[in-house]
Formats: C-alpha cells, sequence, structure tokens
C-alpha cells in the first residue's frame, strides 16, 4: 500500500471540469461520462448508507453527496477509505458542518486511481499514518490528483517508523496533481523520528506534479526529523510548476526551507506568486522558499520569516522576476540583521519597483532598501490574512500594476490613490495602531 509508480499526468477528473473556470484550466476533464450520485444517508464508519460503502459503490466519475447528513462528524473506525475509482467527487454540507475523522489510526482517504479525487466543502482531519520503508500522506495520499475546494485539512500526523528511509507529505501526498480552491491546511506534521529515517519531506504535503493554490491558506504545518538527518519544506514539496494567487502561507517549519521547495522540476516548469503573503517560515537553510525553477513574484508580500542560512527566498540557478513586490523584515535566526534574498552567482533578478531590505545578489536599479512597515499579519478583510501597511510605509504608492490586476490579495482594489502599492496590501486610509513590533531593528538597520 506505501509504495507508489512514477508520475502520472494522464487524462483528469470529473470534478475538475465543475471547478475549470475556477482554475483557470488547471484540468481539462472528459465530457462523457455518464455520472451518477450516492448519498450518504448516516455517519456510520460502514454499513448500509455510510460513506464507506457509497465511495465502495461509486463508478469512476460519480459524486459521493454528504450534503443531507444532520451530523457534524464521520469518524474512521476500521481504516482508510479506499477510493479505487480513476475520478471521484465528494461533496459536503461545508467544512464547518462536517469532519471525517481519521480517528489516529490510518489515513482518512488512500486514492488508487489515476486521475482526481475531489473534495469540496469537509473537514478532513486526525488522519495518522506509519509505516516502514517509504511512507506517504498522513490523511490523503493519490496516485493520480486532488483538488480541494472550500475544504479543511487539519492535524494529520505522518511517521517514519524505525526503518523508514523517507516520509513525505504530512496531510497530503499526490502523485499527480495538488489544487487547492477556497481551503485551509493547518497544523500537520510529518516525523521522521524514527533512528534510520533518512529524511522527512512536506508538512502540508509533497506534490510529485502541478500545486495551484487560490484564495487559500497553509499555516502552522511542519517536517520534523531527528538529529543528523534531513526534513524540508514545512509547507509543500514541489516536484513540477506552482501556481499562488491571493493566498497566504504562513507559520511552517522544517529544518530545510520554511514554506515551499521546488525540486526536480521539467522543462517550461515555473513558480508563480501573485497577490499573496508568505510570513512567518522559518528554517535554518532557507526561511521561506528554495527554487530550483524560473521564478515570478507579483505584487506579494514576503516577510517575517526566519533563517540562519540564504535569507527567506533563495534561487539556486534560475532566474527571479520581481514586480511590486516586498521582500523584507526576515530576520536571521539569533541576530538583529537582515537575511532577505540570495541566490548564486548565476542568480538574475529583474523586475521593477519591489522593496527589498537586503539581497546578496543584485537587484534591479530602482529597488527601494527600506523598512517596510508592516502591521503583524492580521484578517483585513478577504479570505486570507495579510500584512497591512502601516501608515507612514514607504511601499504606499510605489508599487506598479503592470499585470493589469483588478483586485489585491483581500479583494479590494488593486490601485488606491496615485499608484499601487507595493506588495499584497493596497493602502487605503490610517487605521491607529503601531506596526509589527520585534522586527524594526532588523528592517531600520
Amino acid at each position: 500500500m506505501n509504495g507508489f509508480p512514477g508520475k502520472k499526468r494522464g487524462p483528469r477528473g470529473r470534478l475538475a471540469l465543475a471547478l475549470a473556470a475556477a482554475l483557470g484550466g488547471a484540468f481539462a476533464a472528459p465530457s462523457d461520462i455518464a455520472a451518477s450520485v450516492q448519498a450518504v444517508s448516516n455517519c456510520d464508519d460502514s454499513g448500509s448508507g455510510s460513506l464507506r460503502d457509497a465511495v465502495a459503490a461509486a463508478a469512476s466519475g460519480d459524486t459521493i453527496d454528504l450534503g443531507g447528513l444532520s451530523c457534524s462528524r464521520i469518524t474512521l473506525t476500521s481504516g482508510a477509505i479506499v477510493v479505487a475509482q480513476d475520478s471521484l467527487a465528494l461533496v459536503g454540507p461545508g467544512a464547518d458542518a462536517l469532519a471525517i475523522d481519521g480517528n489516529s489510526g490510518d489515513r482518512v482517504f488512500y486514492h488508487t486511481g489515476a486521475n482526481t479525487l475531489g473534495l469540496t466543502g469537509l473537514t478532513i482531519a486526525n488522519g495518522r499514518f506509519e509505516g516502514d520503508t517509504h511512507v506517504y500522506g498522513g490523511c490523503i495520499a493519490s496516485k493520480g490528483h486532488v483538488v480541494l475546494s472550500l475544504s479543511v485539512v487539519s492535524g494529520c500526523v505522518l511517521v517514519g517508523s524505525e526503518t523508514s528511509l523517507m516520509a513525505r507529505g504530512g496531510a497530503v501526498y499526490t502523485q499527480g496533481n495538488l489544487v487547492l480552491v477556497s481551503s485551509v491546511m493547518s497544523g500537520n506534521t510529518v516525523d521522521g523520528s524514527g533512528s534510520q529515517i533518512s529524511n522527512s519531506k512536506g508538512g502540508a504535503g509533497v506534490v510529485r506534479g502541478n500545486l495551484t493554490m487560490k484564495y487559500s491558506s497553509v499555516d502552522g504545518n511542519a517536517a520534523s526529523t531527528i538529529a543528523g538527518h534531513n526534513s524540508g519544506c514545512g509547507a509543500f514539496q514541489v516536484y513540477g510548476s506552482g501556481y499562488i494567487l491571493a493566498s497566504t502561507i504562513s507559520n511552517n517549519h522544517a529544518l530545510f526551507t520554511g514554506a515551499i521547495g521546488n525540486l526536480d522540476g521539467g522543462v517550461g516548469d515555473t513558480l508563480v506568486i501573485r497577490d499573496s503573503t508568505i510570513s512567518g517560515n522559518r528554517a535554518i537553510y532557507t526561511g521561506a522558499i528554495y527554487t530550483q525553477l524560473p521564478t515570478e513574484i507579483t505584487n506579494s508580500t514576503i516577510a517575517f520569516n526566519t533563517s540562519s542560512i540564504h535569507g527567506a527566498l533563495y534561487s539556486q540557478l534560475d532566474p527571479i522576476h520581481l514586480q511590486s513586490t516586498i521582500i523584507a523584515a526576515n530576520a536571521h535566526a539569533g541576530a538583529s540583521q537582515a537575511d532577505d534574498l540570495d541566490g548564486t552567482d548565476a542568480t538574475l533578478v529583474t523586475g521593477a519597483n519591489n522593496l527589498i531590505g537586503s539581497s546578496t545578489v543584485p537587484v534591479p536599479a530602482d529597488t527601494i532598501s527600506a523598512c517596510p512597515k508592516l502591521r503583524a499579519l492580521d484578517d483585513n478583510g478577504g479570505p486570507t490574512r495579510t500584512h497591512a501597511l502601516d501608515d507612514t510605509s514607504i511601499a504606499i504608492d510605489a508599487g506598479n500594476n503592470d499585470e493589469g490586476h483588478d483586485t489585491d490579495q483581500r479583494g479590494e482594489p488593486r490601485v488606491i490613490g496615485a499608484a499601487a502599492d507595493i506588495g499584497a496590501y493596497e493602502w487605503n486610509a490610517p487605521v491607529g495602531f503601531g506596526f509589527h513590533s520585534g522586527f524594526e531593528a532588523i528592517c531600520d538597520s
């Protein structure tokens, strides 16, 4: 059950067709599938009317309807629900209304099909999987693709045992693509504490294909291991392209790369981040983002991440294109000094209207190097948390909107005043409290 074959990029699943507009064409699905709806009528772990029974009876392309349930939780007591269909959609009444709970006994879902497992309006929680050799996915493991919409995945744990060589994906492991739309992944852990473990990766998830993330939050996930071994990517390890829009990745941690690591990308793979916030992540090596891909970051804020080596954003070889982006107030662990942008001698940084506190590689001539005066990460409107600009921030009216965005990360107008502001947040009016405490010495030094 633990082994996965090589990367699969076959036809996409049925749920993706319904989400195609929202996902910007991330998937294309066949339209000639004769699908049906299987209703779940009780919250039992098994037997007639249960979720497990409905999944077993469904055909590929079907929808499992959980919207009529009066209970708030389905607790699994007989192991993970195996989804053998290539494509299956599970639709719940809302993430705050229904949770599918792994009861810390096994994964919640094990998807052995090659296409798409879609989860909408559900909370997936408390999965725990422990194994030997190579172990994958604390709550969800898929040999195909996973789409999470209006859903929450939390409290999942993946553990590498004494003889494990690799543990990947505290919450989710996909052999294909992972898509998050208006979803949350929080408090998940991959734990490589077994004495023979070589490393652990992806506190929130490991994605062998592409990551697409829109209007979503990934917070408080971790990859951990024992001394002498490696843990990487507190949020995601991604092997293909990454596309992040209007999202927040915060407070994740690992030894290598606090938030996202892009590794082993193929020809044409890129990392694109727009109108997003990367904050409060920490690692010894690279506080927030480690990339080996051509990277584009626009109207985004990367701040308050902590590392001892390689800054908040590190590019191994490929170019970085920055537009109207803040990379500042990131800390060097244990020292009152900035640690923002880093790279190799081959790293080329292009773009305009950026605010970068410190950089070990050359940056565009118009780059501002100053304290951005950011307020604490908070609910400032919209679906995800942001760093508001202090009323005296130099970033106000100093950015650009060359990509023609209608809104900032919150969904507020992208341009208010003479020009767009730098970063993910567009300042509108004074709000009357001080900026983030504890980092003034770093960004003012």
